[in-house]
């Protein structure tokens, strides 16, 4: 069950990485969503993968301001292969 939420927290942020840029008032789901994100990675600190994450609440931050990255769409596919492994 826990392994499912955490995928579904990957699949989140994602979405709410891709979306930012094209629907910038959602500010505030971004910030939840890097939250949430955040918490997961401290959660798993001594993983590689949660040091990406944390890399991407960095990015999730930096675009819910509205400073875009061409690296977010690195993160974005890392965290929808994430989630989709995590879920299957």
């Amino acid at each position: 069950m826990i392994v499912l939420i955490f995928a579904l927290i990957d699949l989140f942020a994602a979405a709410m990485m891709f979306s930012t840029r094209f629907y910038p008032s959602m500010q505030f789901i971004t910030l939840m969503a890097a939250f949430f994100l955040f918490l997961k990675s401290i959660f798993f600190i001594d993983d590689f993968a949660s040091w990406v994450d944390l890399m991407a609440v960095f990015f999730l931050v930096m675009e819910a301001f509205g400073m875009n990255s061409i690296f977010s769409y690195f993160l974005i596919v890392w965290l929808i292969q994430k989630g989709l492994r995590s879920l299957f």
